[in-house]
């Protein structure tokens, strides 16, 4: 019989056949602890992420055949595993008996998951329920402030590589990062910091395959621009796409439309538009005879209306005078009016809607005139 290892997700192999991993023999990659001892008692003979270990700088290398080099640092009283493929971390198994599929493994938290009783910081995860491929804000709250944070997440896939949000609050503080899990399945998180990476708090959390496709898109604002903001002749319409989480949402195409009306012929507004990297697009709107509306294409989506150029720079006050929105010079003026729209993906949206511009660059001017009226929200 030959024993080879399987991964997280179990790999099928003929009567002959390898798993990723085989004789992957450990290599003590610190120093020394005294003359003639290399370690390597001290390292597991299988990669252990997440396994308790009692050696605190101890670092532990496994070559993986076809996978690369896994490397183990004991910190915190726990193994922190980088590199290599999780095909090398599983349960030992006859390469004879292979063929016949195992039980399906529970659907519970890995090893040394519970969260650790009594502790001051906790865990919270946005969406609660994240999905494979998706950003997930994984948030730390607690009293003190610490230093040299850090998540990681040990699961049934490669570690992926958390990005830095920042930090928030005076106590209590509240740090913040960016996680995107590889894997379907059950993912240990754990939060460390200094002294010495010291284990503040862990969570599991369940990933699922996918979101559904059908995840609606609301208009969490629909901003037309002060005279703070407007600049010289400014006609631009900025949009921005973000996801659940907050996260820009690049590549994303948003729908331009506008009832019959008369257009500039030389320079015609888009039909669509589609975000960048940093998850927003502008056009600029020469057609101030128009209002125009903007969705996303591909999902069901909220509506931004009255995006609408052609306000004249001041307007009567009711009493026989004139209010000028701006006083400033080609600011604010007939044909010079921009806005910003951001539209959210939010799962669990009840209903879609048409929202009107929030007025803000007329708001020194009553009464506040309105140009479209919302139709009634449709339920989802």
């Amino acid at each position: 019989m030959i024993a080879t290892r399987l991964a997280g997700a179990v790999l099928w192999l003929g009567a002959t056949g390898f798993a990723c991993g085989d004789d992957a023999a450990p290599g003590d990659a610190g120093v020394e602890d005294a003359a003639g001892d290399d370690g390597t008692a001290e390292c597991p003979g299988a990669p252990p992420p997440g396994a308790p270990c009692s050696s605190p700088g101890r670092v532990c290398s496994y070559p993986i055949p076809s996978c690369g080099t896994m490397e183990c640092t004991c910190t915190g009283g726990f193994w922190s595993c980088i590199g290599g493929h999780y095909c090398d971390v599983g349960t030992e198994v006859d390469a004879a008996t292979v063929d016949a599929p195992p039980d399906a493994p529970p659907d519970v938290p890995p090893p040394a998951c519970d969260p650790l009783p009594g502790s001051a910081y906790a865990f919270a995860f946005l969406p609660g329920a994240p999905w494979v491929g998706g950003s997930t804000r994984v948030s730390v709250s607690g009293p003190e402030a610490l230093t040299n944070v850090a998540v990681e997440a040990v699961g049934p896939g490669s570690s992926p590589v958390p990005a830095w949000i920042g930090v928030s609050g005076g106590g209590p503080y509240t740090w913040s990062w960016s996680v995107v899990f590889p894997a379907a399945g059950v993912w240990c998180v754990t939060f460390r910091a200094d002294p010495g990476g010291t284990v503040y708090q862990r969570a599991p959390v369940t990933v699922s395959a996918g979101m559904s496709p059908a995840a609606p898109f609301k208009v969490i604002s629909n901003h037309q621009w002060t005279c703070d903001e407007e600049y010289t002749w400014a006609i631009n319409v900025d949009t921005v796409v973000l996801d659940e989480t907050g996260a820009p949402m690049p590549g994303v195409r948003v729908l331009v439309e506008h009832a019959p009306c008369e257009t500039a012929a030389d320079h015609p507004p888009p039909t669509e538009v589609m975000t960048g990297d940093d998850g927003t697009v502008r056009w600029e709107n020469y057609n101030p005879r128009c209002f125009f509306h903007e969705r996303v294409a591909d999902a069901p989506s909220d509506t931004a209306i009255e995006i609408y150029t052609g306000i004249w720079e001041d307007q009567e006050d009711g009493a026989g005078g004139r209010c000028n929105y701006c006083s400033t010079f080609a600011e604010n003026v007939w044909g010079h009016w921009s806005y910003t729209i951001t539209f959210q993906r939010t799962p669990g949206a009840t209903e879609l809607c048409e929202v009107p511009t929030d007025h803000a660059g007329q708001a020194r001017c009553s009464p506040l005139l309105h140009w479209e009226e919302p139709a009634a929200c449709t339920p989802l």
